[in-house]
C-alpha cells in the first residue's frame, strides 16, 4: 500500500522517466508493427497481391488552395523496389 496521500504526485529520476518513456515507444512499435501484418494479411486473404507495406509512411488528405481535394502519399520507398 502507498503511503501517498490521494492526489499526490510520484517523482521519478531521469532514468525512471527515460525508461518508461522506452517501454512506451516500443510498445507502439509492437502495436504499429502488429497492425501492419494484420493489415497485409488481410489485404492477401481479400485477394490482393503484391503488397507491401512501407514504415514511415503517411497518406495526407486535404485541399488545395482552390478548395479542391487532394491526397499525398508521402514517404520513402526501399532501395530495389
Amino acid at each position: 500500500m502507498s503511503s501517498q496521500a490521494p492526489g499526490a504526485q510520484r517523482s521519478e529520476t531521469p532514468n525512471q522517466q527515460s525508461e518508461m518513456a522506452q517501454d512506451a515507444l516500443a510498445g507502439s512499435k509492437d502495436t504499429s508493427t502488429s497492425l501492419k501484418q494484420q493489415l497485409k494479411a488481410n489485404l492477401i486473404k481479400s485477394g490482393v497481391t503484391n503488397v507491401q507495406v512501407y514504415p514511415e509512411s503517411f497518406l495526407i488528405r486535404a485541399k488545395d488552395p482552390l478548395g479542391n481535394p487532394i491526397a499525398m502519399d508521402v514517404g520513402t520507398i526501399p532501395c530495389g523496389s
